[in-house]
């Protein structure tokens, strides 16, 4: 694949539908594993290269760490503090907890029963994009704008929270400029954008060097780690200082404090023949003072591609959701959170968690580095 057919397919796919997923009317729908309409308005289309979904998976079960609900992916302990007993829970978007001077979480009324106008739901959210966020290039600027686009899906409403198979997906989109993306609030919106309470950084996927992976050489992975709610990167503890943020998270609820912290990545390029690769999560990044070579760059996080994107439609093994996408790609990120939570002085292991979400990625032939599109920076 050629730049000029790289920069053609970015605008080529613009012309297509949105993510299947978050296209479910609001009509017959089957409460237990679906989502209504799009936010706010169904013209929005969406990119190629952008990162757009599943943010979600399944709990690392693990026996000894409070417990896992066999109906669901969510780890949860009823836990005595103080004169409160505080229920302490996490899944793979995020963690929360109450605290009560009952027995804390026990069996509440789902969604269906509690707001009578569920069918309603507005899933998406609109905004621009946030600062470190690559943007390509606007083919119809006096019509379009770019909008980073946030969405709930796989909402189960027979489930008090929406269940622990929900999922969040970000992704890159074009919409009139006329668009009006004011989202309308209401009990039921408010209660499930914040009922994790705290959600884990979303990772951006970015190529380094260059913007795109070329045929034969090292593409680095580095990631911008956005805030779900605020769309900045995530700047707590270690990653404190860090302008892309860093996969670590506090929640707090008076003196309990959890924490959540990426233990492993892997990546699946999702090509036949080619075998996941991890990285080391303390290195990810890139040195543009130092040449592309392993010995000379801090991360394991790299990949050379054997042949570009074109060849996706024979070579990829990944399922397409996209129409029109099949000339890209798609990287499978499969992250693990650890979660722990206590008191002052006090931390207990609440349990692993897996964050699943994907990227689409073109890469570039060889030949193709002679003919850059403008808004690509090839460093």
């Amino acid at each position: 694949m050629t730049f000029a057919r790289a920069a053609g397919r970015l605008c080529a796919v613009l012309a297509v539908g949105l993510v299947s997923s978050t296209l479910v009317a609001a009509t017959n729908v089957d409460p237990s594993q679906s989502v209504p309409q799009q936010s706010p308005a169904t013209s929005a289309k969406a990119a190629a290269g952008g990162m757009y979904g599943a943010v979600g998976g399944s709990a690392v079960r693990e026996d000894d760490v409070g417990i896992v609900d066999p109906a669901s992916d969510r780890g949860y302990k009823n836990w005595n503090h103080g004169n409160s007993v505080c229920s302490v829970y996490a899944n793979s978007a995020g963690m929360g907890s109450y605290c009560s001077s009952g027995s804390g979480l026990s069996n509440p009324r789902p969604l269906v029963e509690r707001f009578p106008n569920w069918a309603n739901f507005e899933n998406c959210r609109f905004e621009d994009p946030p600062e470190g966020v690559h943007v390509p290039t606007n083919p119809e600027p006096m019509e379009k704008k770019w909008q980073l686009r946030t969405c709930l899906t796989a909402i189960n409403w027979f489930t008090w929270d929406g269940g622990d198979h929900r999922r969040i997906i970000m992704d890159l989109v074009l919409v009139d400029v006329d668009m009006d993306t004011t989202y309308p609030e209401t009990p039921l919106s408010k209660f499930l954008w914040d009922t994790m309470q705290t959600e884990y950084p979303v990772p951006m996927l970015r190529v380094q060097p260059k913007t795109y992976p070329v045929v034969g050489q090292r593409a680095y992975f580095t990631f911008n780690w956005l805030n779900t709610k605020t769309r900045k990167p995530e700047q707590q503890g270690p990653y404190s200082n860090s302008p892309n943020g860093g996969p670590y998270v506090m929640h707090h609820n008076g003196d309990i404090t959890m924490r959540a912290r990426a233990t492993k990545m892997t990546i699946d390029p999702q090509i036949k023949g080619v075998e996941p690769f991890e990285c080391t999560i303390s290195t990810l990044g890139y040195d543009r003072s130092a040449g592309p070579d392993p010995e000379e760059q801090p991360s394991d996080c790299y990949h050379i591609f054997e042949r570009s994107s074109a060849a996706a439609p024979e070579i990829s093994t990944a399922e397409h959701e996209l129409k029109g996408s099949d000339e890209v790609f798609r990287m499978e990120i499969d992250i693990t959170w650890r979660v722990t939570y206590g008191g002052q002085g006090d931390r207990n292991r609440l349990g692993d968690y897996h964050m699943r979400l994907y990227q689409d990625l073109p890469v570039l032939d060889v030949e193709a580095i002679n003919e850059p599109p403008p808004d690509l920076d090839l460093g």
